[in-house]
């Protein structure tokens, strides 16, 4: 059966208009878009501080936009937990919207994770040489590592697009990558097609964004039979 329902699901609390602004726009008009937060049924003082040894620190909000740090392996028995009622209360296709892998987060249901398909596209690509680009510092040996273990020779630049995009075009132009790959999904569309234009203009690298790859695979995914594919779980 065609999809009906697809659950957007986020590492923080709901609802997160910012992150659904892309899919919702490109998702048939017949389907219905859930948004379900890992944290929504966590009280904000039992989220622990960060320790010093988290492998993955990522970063996301609470519903009255307070933000928090979680490390990756606290978060995922939550996120299981939200993939799994997303399901339950008629989900026929989940999108995590996070960068981090989740590799341990099943489903039933076709589960699209951004990481995956961002991994996918560079290899259709061909893009050997990569400039990944992370929001905070304490990401990057975790973004590193993620896409070294692709094959590929990586760079990370620490970098906040909302300020401006002109580190990211000189750092890929010095660097003369074959992609830049945007490793956090919640960027604003306009300012990722400002980037491109930007790369287009001064440089041969392609762009990756998490965010827009993994809409559109929600998108064309919700268009069709889920049985017959996707990034499933």
């Amino acid at each position: 059966m065609p999809v009906r329902v697809v659950a957007a699901i986020f590492i923080g609390q709901s609802p997160r208009e910012d992150l659904v602004e892309e899919l919702a726009a490109l998702l048939p008009e017949d389907v219905e878009l859930r948004q379900v937060g890992a944290l929504d049924p966590v009280e904000p003082e039992q989220i622990p501080p960060l320790a010093p040894d988290a492998a993955y620190p990522l970063t996301t909000q609470l519903e009255d936009t307070t933000p928090v740090i979680v490390d990756e392996r606290w978060i995922t028995p939550y996120l299981q937990s939200a993939v799994d009622r997303a399901h339950t209360e008629g989900a026929g296709l989940g999108v995590i919207l996070c960068a981090a892998p989740f590799a341990s987060v099943r489903s039933t249901m076709p589960l699209v994770r951004p990481f995956e398909v961002a991994r996918e596209h560079v290899a259709r690509l061909g893009a050997r040489r990569l400039l990944v680009v992370v929001p905070a510092g304490d990401q990057v040996e975790a973004a590193r590592a993620k896409w070294s273990a692709t094959g590929a020779s990586v760079e990370v630049l620490v970098a906040r697009l909302a300020e401006g995009v002109e580190p990211v075009v000189e750092a890929a132009a010095e660097s003369e990558v074959d992609a830049v790959v945007l490793d956090f999904v919640g960027h604003p569309p306009d300012v990722v097609l400002e980037l491109e234009d930007a790369l287009e203009a001064e440089t041969d690298a392609h762009l990756v964004d998490l965010g827009r790859v993994a809409a559109q695979r929600v998108a064309d995914l919700a268009a069709e039979d889920p049985a017959s594919g996707g990034s499933g779980g």
